[in-house]
């Protein structure tokens, strides 16, 4: 999933999961809207009350 897929994009997601592992948050959502359709996971780390990373994968 490249930036194209969501940048300028009108883009739904709809959570179908979440869960934590190793010390991330993985949320699991079928994306739709004018750009990518399909599952997608987004991993989250949390410092402190931030989120210090995010990655997104199909």
């Amino acid at each position: 999933m490249g930036d194209d897929e969501f940048i300028g994009k009108q883009v739904s997601l709809d959570v179908t999961e979440v869960a934590s592992k190793s010390g991330e948050t993985v949320v699991t959502a079928q994306v739709g809207g004018n750009g990518f359709h399909g599952p997608s996971h987004f991993s989250f780390r949390v410092a402190g009350d931030r989120v210090s990373r995010m990655t997104i994968r199909e």
